[in-house]
């Protein structure tokens, strides 16, 4: 199964489809920001950022093939899919905006991690504010629009509907 395969591709698929491109792109670039880091700084980063490392990498990836597959799914048939999708962007977005200001040296919280600097700083730029927060972004807003508003539900009322009007 790919991306935008939906019976009937609607707005919010298209949104969690690009979250899934966005977070496939993410989780190869973060394995890129590891390497630059452990190339520049070593790999005495700390339990506590290897921990937050690893697990944010592992659920990018489940997250990432989560909205692919939504993407790909009736809106009906992906809601508890997409539940879990808008359960994690919502987290994950809390993350995201406390990252983004420790990247760039405006909180500093050295029990997760120092603020990098050099090559180490360019990637994390790239793979987690860039990438990381689009995917998350683009997420959480197709994820709700699938629960909240499905669009593809419409038309197969309709069709239903039209399915009985000419039985009668």
């Amino acid at each position: 199964m790919g991306y935008f395969q939906a019976p009937e591709l609607t707005t919010a698929h298209k949104w969690v489809g690009w979250a899934g491109v966005l977070g496939a792109i993410h989780v190869v670039l973060h394995v890129n920001t590891v390497i630059v880091t452990c190339a520049e700084s070593g790999f005495g980063w700390g339990v506590a950022a290897w921990n937050f490392d690893i697990m944010g990498w592992l659920a990018s990836c489940l997250f990432a093939f989560l909205c692919r597959k939504s993407s790909s799914t009736r809106s009906s048939e992906a809601k508890k899919d997409n539940r879990w999708i808008a359960i994690w962007a919502f987290v994950t977005l809390g993350v995201r905006v406390l990252d983004t200001l420790m990247l760039v040296g405006l909180v500093k919280i050295p029990a997760i991690y120092h603020t990098p600097a050099n090559a180490t700083l360019v990637a994390n730029i790239v793979s987690e504010i860039v990438f990381g927060n689009l995917f998350v972004g683009a997420a959480l807003v197709g994820s709700l629009m699938l629960l909240c508003c499905p669009t593809d539900m419409e038309s197969q009322t309709v069709n239903a509907k039209e399915r009985e009007e000419s039985v009668v």
